[in-house]
């Protein structure tokens, strides 16, 4: 199964240091629920989403965009 460009987007974003269990602790987000974001196998609600956006600094219409547009914005 393919991961979606949101499910690459979180990923990438986790890549800049943070612990996957960090992230979740200070976000407010559930790690098994997060894990399926970052595995492709789920998309986050509404809520979930601008939680995991807030967390990170970007836009909620950003983290959308594609996996190749969303890694030029966050280089």
């Amino acid at each position: 199964m393919p991961l979606s460009a949101l499910s690459e987007n979180i990923r990438l974003l986790c890549s800049y240091g943070h612990s996957i269990s960090d992230i979740c602790r200070r976000a407010g987000i559930n790690r098994q629920q997060f894990s399926k974001y970052l595995n492709g196998h789920s998309e986050p609600s509404l809520a979930s989403l601008r939680k995991i956006c807030d967390f990170f600094g970007v836009e909620e219409h950003e983290i959308l965009l594609s996996a190749d547009s969303f890694r030029k914005l966050s280089v």
